[in-house]
C-alpha cells in the first residue's frame, strides 16, 4: 500500500482518469448598499476642496480600487485629490503628510503604515487644524474625523459561507 495523489483521481477512484466534468461555483451575488441619504450633499459644494491621500501602497488591489473610487467620486464632485502612495515606508508617508499640511490642504486621508507611528503626524495636521480621516487601517492616537473599514469578521464569515456552498 502506497501514497496516491488524490489530486489525479476521479470521483470513481481511479488514478490517472480523467477528472469528471464539475459544475462551476455559484457566483456572488453581492450587492453593494445604497449611499446613505445623509452621505449624499444637499447642495453643491461652497468652494473647490483640495484634499491630501496617503495610501498604504499602491501595489495592492484593495489600494487601487480605493483609488479608483476616491477618483470617481472627487470627479463627480469637483474635489481636487493630491494622491500618494507610502509604499509602505513609515517615513515617506510622515513626509506625505507634512507636505500635504503645508500645502493647505482641506483634509487628508491616510491608510497608515504604522498606527503608532503616525500619531505625530496626524497630530500636526490637527494643530494645523487640518481634518483628518484614516482608511483601512486606524491610528492608535491623536484625533482623527472618521475611521472608514471593511468589516473583515464579516468579510471571513461571507468567505466561508461561500465556500461551504461551493464545496456541496
Amino acid at each position: 500500500a502506497g501514497c496516491t495523489n488524490k489530486a489525479t483521481e476521479t470521483s470513481s477512484g481511479a488514478p490517472g482518469a480523467t477528472p469528471a466534468a464539475t459544475a462551476p461555483p455559484p457566483a456572488l451575488k453581492l450587492v453593494e448598499p445604497p449611499e446613505p441619504t445623509a452621505a449624499i450633499p444637499s447642495q453643491p459644494a461652497k468652494k473647490a476642496y483640495k484634499i491630501g491621500v496617503s495610501l498604504y501602497t499602491q501595489d495592492d488591489p484593495f489600494y487601487q480600487a480605493l483609488r479608483q473610487g476616491l477618483e470617481d467620486q472627487a470627479g463627480k464632485d469637483k474635489v481636487t485629490l493630491n494622491i500618494t502612495s507610502a509604499d509602505k515606508n513609515l517615513n515617506n508617508q510622515i513626509d506625505q503628510l507634512q507636505n500635504f499640511v503645508s500645502q493647505k490642504v482641506d483634509a487628508i486621508i491616510v491608510c497608515p503604515v504604522d498606527s503608532q507611528g503616525i500619531i505625530a503626524a496626524i497630530t500636526a495636521a490637527n494643530k494645523a487644524g487640518v481634518p483628518v480621516f484614516t482608511a483601512d487601517i486606524a491610528s492608535k492616537g491623536a484625533k482623527v474625523v472618521s475611521q472608514i473599514a471593511s468589516d473583515n469578521v464579516q468579510g471571513g464569515r461571507l468567505v466561508g459561507d461561500y465556500v461551504g456552498k461551493t464545496l456541496r
